[in-house]
């Protein structure tokens, strides 16, 4: 996430005004064509990898793009660190990072499907990192079925499309200088690479091909979650970022009906303690937990940690990633009890809770809502912006490339 100088337009904070707050929203240059493609963290901090293409491949470095090998297609190949650089395969590389490109099929990396360009770095702890480059487009074939069942009605899976394809352009523009646009998982978005495509959503993405959500003409982070329970809440309350006129909650009743509606999840006490370190989080023995300081969504806005140090104030949503959003899956009407070494935690709703409800959004189209409708709802005052120019449809022949 960014961080920059900043600038007060009309009324709210447009871009960062200090060195501690992300940007909430960008202009969008007039060449998108360098952000248009999403580099995605398949692996990290791997200590080897597995490749393999039956296509024609080149193999660059990474750094200078000088041409390292091709051939008709790449055998299974391990990559990993060495003292000089990487070994691939048998032969020893003076290069911090590769970049194979397959002219055809997809490549392999650990038996998991990608489409177009993979690129290996050597860190500095001495492990890799995995990123797969691939278009926008291409990228959402990955992510749409895996953040919202193929099988949900048109207009929701329409929905999702521009909220991802959103996200994934503002991160594309925001970290434009780091390593990778995006994690694969929960805390980017989910994504399967080939192996997640189908062919539904290939459609509605095709259909909605190129299509964001921007306000005054910026876009921003077009966030979305499971389950809101009842309401939205504030961008700025989770993360460190500016408030959003699009981003500041709003009332939902529409996902009534989620399965993950209500939970309940219980840990070891020391293995809350053990992953609350592991995140950074300078403690000693755990002795108590409680959420204070509500929002006006139910959310708790704070978790006191009393421990054998003393007392830690965690922002609510950081001690959610922390402890693990599979088990502490929303802030929303949180519970906190301890028994018998054992802390419980329980509410309502699953994620941070802004933006669009995926839930929501389901129950609205299936009550006749189109996208575009179901996207004006949960953000208020965006408007639906086409990248480029329209032109005929032709998913089908998309589909197929």
């Amino acid at each position: 996430m960014l961080f920059g100088a900043g600038l007060i337009v009309a009324g709210w904070l447009a871009i960062p005004v200090s060195a501690e707050v992300e940007a909430v929203s960008f202009p969008l240059p007039e060449d998108l064509s360098p952000h248009e493609r999403i580099r995605v963290a398949v692996v990290t901090g791997g200590s080897a990898v597995q490749l393999y293409t039956r296509s024609a491949y080149e193999l660059e470095s990474l750094e200078s793009k000088a041409r390292l090998g091709s051939g008709r297609r790449l055998d299974k190949t391990q990559v990993m660190p060495s003292a000089g650089g990487l070994r691939f395969g048998t032969r020893e590389l003076q290069v911090s990072g590769l970049r194979l490109i397959s002219r055809g099929a997809q490549i392999q990396v650990n038996e998991k499907d990608y489409r177009e360009i993979i690129q290996i770095k050597k860190t500095g702890d001495g492990k890799i990192l995995v990123v797969n480059d691939v278009g926008l487009e291409e990228y959402l074939r990955g992510v749409l079925p895996r953040e919202m069942p193929a099988n949900w009605p048109i207009e929701a899976l329409k929905a999702q499309a521009v909220a991802s394809r959103t996200f994934a352009l503002f991160q594309s523009l925001s970290r434009r200088d780091r390593d990778y646009t995006l994690a694969s998982d929960v805390i980017g978005q989910v994504y399967g690479g080939r192996a997640a495509e189908h062919w539904l959503t290939d459609r509605v993405i095709a259909q909605t091909r190129g299509e964001i959500l921007t306000y005054a003409g910026d876009i921003f982070p077009a966030y979305f979650s499971s389950t809101c329970a009842g309401h939205t809440t504030h961008c700025e309350y989770n993360w460190d970022i500016h408030p959003h006129p699009s981003l500041s909650g709003v009332s939902c009743i529409y996902c009534l009906r989620s399965k993950h509606y209500g939970w309940k999840n219980s840990l070891p006490a020391a293995e809350v303690e053990k992953r609350l370190k592991r995140a950074g989080y300078r403690m000693g023995e755990l002795r108590g937990l409680a959420p204070e300081e509500w929002d006006e969504s139910g959310r708790a806005r704070r978790i006191q940690v009393r421990h054998g140090m003393g007392t830690l104030a965690i922002r609510a949503n950081d001690f959610r990633l922390a402890v693990g959003p599979d088990i502490l899956r929303s802030t929303k009407g949180l519970r906190i009890e301890s028994s018998g070494g054992q802390v419980t935690f329980s509410g309502v709703g699953w994620g941070h809770g802004v933006g669009m409800c995926q839930w929501g959004a389901k129950a609205l189209a299936e009550q006749g809502k189109s996208y575009r409708e179901i996207l004006q709802f949960y953000y208020p005052g965006s408007s639906l912006t086409p990248l480029k120019k329209p032109k005929p449809l032709d998913w089908f022949g998309w589909l197929f490339k």
